[in-house]
């Protein structure tokens, strides 16, 4: 009985360097453009550099931009689309039924979904390239949605 237990004490004290914890260097609380210009390209997406703070990525086929915030503390990604079924109806069905994006008409009535990462607190780059996951995925949708899917 006590060797059953100085063996389960001693696996228990084994836990903690099994498990990887996240380092301060590992949090990250704002981002630049090479950081997110090369997180992007590490998913796999081509990604170019529009300006300082602006890249554009290719996803699905779909052109997406991503905005870094002046205080690099956020990102916004956005993708705009031509026609397809902009109603207010569908916008509004879209933003009921879908979390994480919003969708609107810009000003010249096109489809437009959006969707913000906060670094407020600190994020990984795990949850930087979740993110990138998340748009690709949810552009794609928002396509279909406002198209007529592609499954059909």
């Amino acid at each position: 009985m006590k060797r059953l237990l100085l063996a389960a004490l001693f696996a228990l004290c084994l836990v903690p360097l099994a498990v990887s914890p996240v380092f301060a260097a590992d949090v990250m609380k704002r981002i630049s453009t090479g950081q997110l210009k090369a997180i992007i390209s590490d998913a796999g997406y081509d990604v170019s550099v529009q300006k300082e703070g602006v890249l554009k990525a290719q996803m699905n086929g779909i052109t997406v931009l991503f905005f870094i915030a002046e205080n690099s503390e956020s990102i916004q990604a956005y993708a705009g689309f031509k026609g397809g079924d902009s109603s207010l109806r569908n916008m509004n069905e879209w933003n009921k039924n879908k979390r994480f994006s919003r969708a609107y008409k810009d000003d010249e009535g096109d489809p437009v979904i959006e969707l913000d990462l906060d670094f407020e607190g600190g994020i990984t780059e795990g949850r930087v390239t979740n993110f990138l996951a998340t748009v690709a995925l949810s552009v794609k949708v928002f396509r279909d949605h406002i198209y007529g899917s592609s499954d059909k």
